[in-house]
């Protein structure tokens, strides 16, 4: 309650209650395969560095494209890396987050032919660089307003 100088009160409206949940196994594995994007969480001269990335999930791995840089240099060197998905809406009553763990691998150029994924960014050469990040720990929960 806010009492103002005119000696009138406002009452301040109540906050939505938020309840949280873990996702089963069955269901990150679910809506990992159902999303599109997530951000790779890398290794970036002794920094933390995240980067938008569209994937496509093989069996137990995830793979993306890349270009020369800090994360291809991460795969090369076996990194332990970490790759956030999430989705909700702005007016949505309900949100769920995922997180993936596992080390960053270069997908061999002789099997980049043979695997369904195709660079988004602008600039792509014809035969991409191909990152494989092996799933060694899922979890994922969700978030409710009422």
């Amino acid at each position: 309650m806010t009492r103002h100088a005119s000696g009138s009160e406002t009452v301040a409206p109540s906050a939505p209650e938020t309840q949280t949940g873990t996702l089963t196994s069955a269901d990150c594995w679910r809506l990992l395969g159902q999303a599109r994007l997530g951000r790779l969480v890398y290794t970036d001269k002794g920094l933390p560095a995240v980067t938008v990335n569209d994937y496509v999930l093989d069996g137990d791995s995830l793979l993306f494209t890349t270009r020369d840089g800090e994360k291809l240099r991460a795969a090369e060197r076996g990194d332990i890396v970490a790759f956030a998905i999430d989705s909700g809406a702005a007016r949505g009553r309900s949100a769920w987050s995922l997180t993936v763990l596992g080390h960053l691998a270069m997908v061999p150029p002789e099997r980049v032919d043979s695997l369904s994924v195709q660079p988004w960014y602008p600039g792509a050469t014809a035969t991409p660089l191909i990152l494989r990040l092996r799933v060694e720990s899922l979890t994922g929960q969700n978030v409710s307003l009422w």
